[in-house]
């Protein structure tokens, strides 16, 4: 909906923060979504390294999936709370 509304050649990381996440309602969808995806996308893996890996590589794949997913939602979670504090006004 977002590129029926604005013209995609404008939405670029200033567009977003001085625009789209000037809202809080939008920051929290955001922030949802990524959570939603980073659930769905690791939970698919974790399903996927559990069908296919036995043994001690299923344990350290599987941590090593773990530890992916909460440093991603960490980083994204910073983005999405501190990117209007980052970006240069012009």
């Amino acid at each position: 909906i977002l590129h029926v509304l604005y013209d995609p050649a404008k939405q670029d990381a200033s567009w977003i923060a001085t625009l789209r996440w000037s809202s809080t309602f939008w920051r929290a969808y955001d922030w949802l979504m990524l959570t939603l995806v980073l659930f769905h996308a690791f939970m698919g893996m974790r399903v996927v390294i559990s069908d296919y890996v036995d043994g001690r590589a299923r344990a350290v794949l599987l941590s090593s999936l773990y530890l992916l997913a909460i440093a991603l939602f960490a980083m994204g979670t910073i983005v999405v709370f501190t990117l209007a504090n980052v970006v240069p006004k012009a």
